[in-house]
């Protein structure tokens, strides 16, 4: 049903050179009594300016329950005929939204409201006594105690004073030495002292890139699935993250060429195993994804916080050997040792280096000396290595136990050192918040596929399964044990 469309006739007394002359004017007017739009705005409490007011209404009515999420919004042009505003308005409104995360579009097909649109996907801890945690990604917290020698042999040094000033914001030169120790079990070598920094953990070293190299508009390529905790940064940061599709490869370096020739800034990845899917990107796949960085100078942030669970298997190039002049390299110390010490390391191609220093002094100022010299002491009497390697040997027991009780092949992951497992179940009608409840409601925490996707529905439905929460295997097990019970009674399973 189209809207009905009136013509009339306007008739007005002009003056034109001291003469009296009657000027007439067609004006189109649209009635939509009778046509169904998907969204019908108050027009009468739209202040200036109009489209922000306009996102305002929308986010109000996505609140409400009014826009569901994938509603399809009205076309643009319908949309400001029925506001009776210029289609530019419609234009700046819908990109707003997209800018705010409450909408996405698809080329051909429309704008849509966003899965996650006004709820928060940061995932962090919460405590329960009654709730097996098999959300949060942890990092075996048993292994902790392993660190207290370090922190006691600390607390005793003559130095501890020079620890607690402003001096030396990316990081003193003692702790990058040990940095870049580090980070030669990996294949990062060379790396000179200006083009590194020390933040505050990974996550914070995700905001500095963000807000140091973007700015609001710009659209940044993802996986399909993706790390909650980098969608809601971006959102705060105002940009556009735009998905990409992958395979048991990693993510489709055909796919990212083609977006990046509608205008991409970056590209997103944890090419060693990536969050929420488990995908370790294949070295073929590195390379291909490498060139097409090269070719369209984009920025490429590579987040490698599940590196050191890799170390023992097949070596794969990192991605800043392959692309280094476009490369910012993430490496969080708080999973390989403890997740109270909030040390990441950054290493970035020089071009980047002013943008990211300002952005890491107006953010941080400085990071904590303490924790970086409790790591830099940890990596350098070998604490460090013998923790990854007790995680190791816990993340292997973990999937072992995993795989035993899951062993479907909808629950499969390409290696045994995953700290998650992404399971594949039906689509029983029930949104991911209300699948989630239900595990909360049955002592079980578990995340939803729809927290990770970036605006675009997906057909298939999965849960991320954390398996380095519990406090001990037998706990693991237990809550593996009634989850699996749960899968099946619910009918999302088996």
């Amino acid at each position: 049903m189209y809207a009905v469309q009136l013509a009339i006739v306007v008739t007005r007394e002009t003056k034109a050179s001291g003469a009296g002359t009657l000027e007439e004017k067609t004006m189109s007017i649209n009635s939509f009594d009778n046509y169904q739009l998907t969204w019908r705005p108050d027009k009468r409490a739209l202040k200036r300016p109009v489209y922000v007011a306009l996102v305002t209404a929308m986010k109000d009515a996505i609140e409400k329950g009014e826009l569901l999420p994938g509603t399809k919004l009205p076309p643009q042009r319908e949309l400001a005929d029925f506001l009776d505003v210029n289609l530019s308005t419609i234009t700046k409104a819908y990109k707003l939204s997209e800018e705010r995360g409450l909408t996405f579009g698809v080329v051909g097909k429309g704008t849509f409201v966003a899965q996650n649109a006004t709820e928060s996907i940061i995932i962090a801890k919460t405590a329960s006594a009654d709730v097996i945690d098999l959300g949060l990604v942890s990092a075996f917290d048993a292994c902790n105690k392993m660190m207290v020698p370090v922190i006691q042999a600390v607390a005793g040094q003559s130095n501890l004073p020079e620890l607690l000033n402003y001096d030396a914001p990316t990081g003193l030169p003692a702790h990058k030495r040990a940095g870049r120790m580090y980070l030669e079990r990996f294949g990062i070598t060379d790396v000179k002292d200006e083009n590194m920094a020390i933040v505050s953990g990974g996550q914070n070293a995700v905001t500095v890139t963000l807000l140091g190299l973007f700015r609001p508009g710009d659209r940044i390529a993802v996986d399909f699935f993706t790390y909650a905790n980098f969608i809601e940064i971006a959102k705060m940061a105002r940009l556009k993250l735009v998905p990409i599709l992958g395979d048991d490869e990693g993510m489709l370096a055909d796919d990212l060429a083609a977006a990046a020739s509608q205008g991409l800034a970056g590209v997103y990845l944890m090419p060693e195993g990536a969050n929420p899917t488990g995908v370790r990107i294949s070295g073929a796949r590195r390379e291909a994804l490498a060139q097409v960085v090269r070719d369209n100078n984009l920025i490429l942030i590579e987040d490698d916080y599940e590196g050191f669970l890799k170390l023992g298997l097949t070596p794969l190039p990192k991605m800043y050997t392959l692309a280094p002049e476009h490369c910012v390299y993430l490496c969080s110390m708080t999973k390989p040792l403890a997740v109270g010490l909030r040390i990441a390391y950054i290493v970035f191609a020089p071009q980047y280096r002013s943008q990211l220093m300002d952005a890491l002094m107006n953010i941080n100022m400085k990071t904590s000396a303490i924790d970086s010299e409790f790591v830099a002491r940890a990596i350098i009497d070998g604490t460090a290595q013998r923790i990854s390697q007790a995680k190791i040997n816990l993340v292997e027991q973990s999937n072992a136990a995993f795989d035993e009780i899951f062993p479907e092949p909808e629950a499969s992951a390409v290696d045994n050192r995953q700290l998650f497992r992404w399971v594949e179940i039906h689509d029983t009608g029930m949104t991911g918040r209300e699948v989630e409840q239900h595990g909360l409601n049955n002592g079980l925490r578990f995340y939803h596929s729809d927290r990770f996707l970036v605006g675009a529905e997906s057909a298939k439905k999965y849960i991320r399964v954390s398996l380095s929460s519990a406090s001990t295997m037998n706990e693991l097990t237990t809550g593996l044990t009634r989850l699996r019970q749960l899968l099946i009674a619910g009918g999302y399973y088996g």
